[in-house]
């Protein structure tokens, strides 16, 4: 990945929304990771960008977090500490070592019964669809959303499929035909790889 400071430059290497949540920190693979995500206004900015929820119900929430500010600090607190959750977990998957998910499950098992308690499914005459309360108006709404991602890609997606990047720690769904795809973007932490490991061996070489 590129690195970038804004919301608007923030490139999306997924297809699947929790795992570009995760990928909101730059990188993993630091000690000084980059979070893009620095308040619940950058947090709404990105939701914008990743059409999360309706725009106009994001707009709502900007002006509710603005009105209650130490609230949204909360959130963005709770928020990140949920990303936190999401990328061990979608890590240990990544590098298939499934031992250790039983021990994580009690981490993510709450995030599920909170997001259940506020889904509901509306109909319109045709069709059912999966929405959240947003009655009253909720700050917490979109990660709803996120973590119902986290469910499908966990309960409807190949797990061997999901990978993470080894140059900057950003997850993905592998959706090429071969499932051979390393980098979460070839162009940029494949080509800093690349060069990397060919570096090494020079230095390898010359030691």
């Amino acid at each position: 990945m590129k690195k970038t400071k804004t919301i608007e430059e923030l490139p999306i290497d997924s297809t699947i929304l929790c795992c570009n949540f995760v990928n909101t920190v730059y990188s993993w693979k630091t000690h000084n990771p980059y979070d893009f995500l620095e308040d619940y206004q950058h947090f709404i900015d990105w939701c914008h960008k990743l059409f999360v929820a309706d725009p106009e119900y994001l707009d709502r929430l900007r002006e509710l977090a603005k009105r209650n500010p130490a609230d949204a600090h909360s959130v963005m607190e709770e928020f990140r500490s949920i990303r936190e959750k999401l990328h061990g977990f979608i890590s240990v998957m990544a590098k298939q070592e499934m031992a250790k998910i039983p021990k994580l499950m009690s981490s993510v098992n709450p995030l599920f019964t909170e997001m259940w308690k506020n889904l509901r499914l509306d109909f319109n005459g045709a069709i059912f669809t999966p929405t959240f309360n947003i009655k009253p108006l909720h700050l917490k709404t979109p990660v709803w959303i996120i973590i119902k991602s986290f469910y499908d890609l966990l309960t409807y997606m190949e797990i061997t499929r999901v990978k993470e990047c080894p140059a900057c720690g950003w997850v993905f769904y592998d959706e090429t035909k071969n499932g051979k795809r390393k980098w979460c973007n070839p162009l940029n932490c494949g080509t800093q790889d690349k060069m990397s490991r060919y570096h090494q061996r020079l230095r390898s070489l010359n030691d």
